[in-house]
């Protein structure tokens, strides 16, 4: 992402990122799922609803066809198997960034 130009912060653990998103304003979020601490499931649902949310990608290693069905209906817009497919984020990207044209 950072040859993209992206501003980045990270964190250690499911409490951090939901802290970090509660707290400060961003456009994207990536989060794995298992995380240590909360699940990224967990934050997704408490995000719901909440003004200047950002576009929220489920990073994970679940790739059965239930497993994305529930990770995507708890309020994750997009779903990022591992390994990583640059081409797919790449195209997940140039959606979100033609929806704030």
């Amino acid at each position: 992402m950072k040859p993209l130009q992206f501003e980045i912060k990270e964190t250690n653990n499911g409490i951090d990122a939901e802290r970090e998103l509660n707290e400060s304003f961003y456009d994207i979020a990536f989060l794995d799922i298992e995380m240590p601490g909360k699940h990224g499931t967990e934050i997704a649902k408490g995000l719901a609803g909440k003004p200047h949310r950002p576009a929220l990608f489920a990073c994970t290693g679940l790739c059965m066809p239930e497993e994305k069905d529930q990770i995507l209906a708890s309020g994750f817009e997009y779903f990022m198997p591992k390994p990583y497919q640059k081409e797919e984020l790449y195209l997940h990207l140039k959606e979100i960034a033609e929806k704030g044209d």
